[in-house]
């Protein structure tokens, strides 16, 4: 029981470790170094701390690098620091040879810094936590060191929130605020029609809201003397509020029931003909899994469609 306990404890305590982990914006955790890199600096003990350079950031993207530089100069001087300006440190480093993208030890940001005559200098990285960067998963780790004695004097990770600019920052073809997909469902009004298939797709030429096409295939009745089929092509308009992998959505539209109601007994079949009212509300899942409730009307009765399915998601 001890162990089992104990299991239970570590268990918890590395799902708290990683659900505690706050994504940021990249703009927000670099303004949130800046000003936690100025407060520390305020500190009676780095008085003599003048002037301050950003001297490397190792990433595979050209954008995301220019944007660091420049954001972080930006916010650094809005706190109150002297920044050195790009135009500055960029030829200086460039007769070292060196890489502005490449990795860098503390030790090397202390040497970076005495070449260019800054007090304090700025490096960082950024990587993704996932295999081969198509995830949407980034550390971004940053550092403050005093050049001359090597004292860090803020350092911090931030776990990345991927948003539009971080994507095209890094060239990652996504835009979450628009579904695009296409996918198979299955479901039931658990009345007339018992089984319903569809067949559907999102087009979203704006953000935030698409278009859906689809056709329901309606087949079963509850009651054993007759016989029920329908085919319902429908378009819907809907509002989208996407989360991490997927979203929620509601709308309404319209569609055309056409089918036909048999009897087992003399009695005629009844053809089906009508124009119906959907307002339809749900969630994509981990970009695959489409679930939906559509409330149907034809304004003399209502019928539901309860819903569940798989859906490719376009990036």
């Amino acid at each position: 029981m001890r162990k089992i306990l104990l299991a239970i404890l570590l268990l918890y305590c590395s799902l708290s470790t990683v659900f505690s982990q706050k994504k940021m914006t990249l703009d927000n955790a670099i303004s949130d170094f800046a000003v936690e890199l100025i407060s520390s600096l305020s500190n009676p003990k780095f008085s003599e701390i003048k002037s301050i350079a950003v001297v490397s950031f190792e990433t595979a993207s050209q954008e995301l690098m220019e944007y660091f530089f420049n954001q972080m100069g930006e916010k650094v001087r809005k706190g109150g620091g002297d920044i050195f300006e790009r135009s500055k440190v960029d030829p200086l480093l460039k007769e070292l040879n060196f890489s502005l993208t490449r990795y860098i030890s503390k030790e090397r940001a202390q040497e970076l810094g005495n070449f260019v005559s800054a007090d304090t200098v700025i490096y960082g990285s950024v990587s993704s936590l996932t295999r081969n960067n198509t995830g949407n998963e980034f550390l971004m780790t940053v550092t403050g060191t005093i050049t001359e004695t090597g004292q860090i004097v803020f350092t911090n990770n931030y776990y990345l929130q991927m948003d539009s600019r971080l994507a095209a920052l890094l060239g990652i073809s996504r835009n979450e605020s628009r579904l695009w997909t296409i996918g198979i469902s299955a479901g039931s009004s658990f009345s007339r029609p018992l089984v319903i298939g569809t067949v559907h797709g999102t087009i979203a030429p704006f953000r935030y809201s698409f278009l859906e096409l689809g056709v329901d295939a309606g087949f079963l009745s509850r009651k054993p003397d007759e016989s029920y089929y329908t085919i319902c092509p429908f378009a819907h308009y809907a509002f989208f509020w996407p989360f991490d992998k997927g979203g929620l959505y509601f709308g309404a539209g319209v569609g055309y029931v056409f089918g036909a109601l048999t009897y087992q007994d003399e009695r005629e079949p009844d053809a089906i003909r009508i124009i119906v009212a959907d307002g339809v509300i749900g969630v994509n899942v981990m970009n695959f899994l489409d679930i939906s409730y559509t409330l149907r009307t034809t304004f003399s009765n209502v019928t539901n469609k309860f819903s569940a399915g798989y859906t490719y998601r376009f990036k």
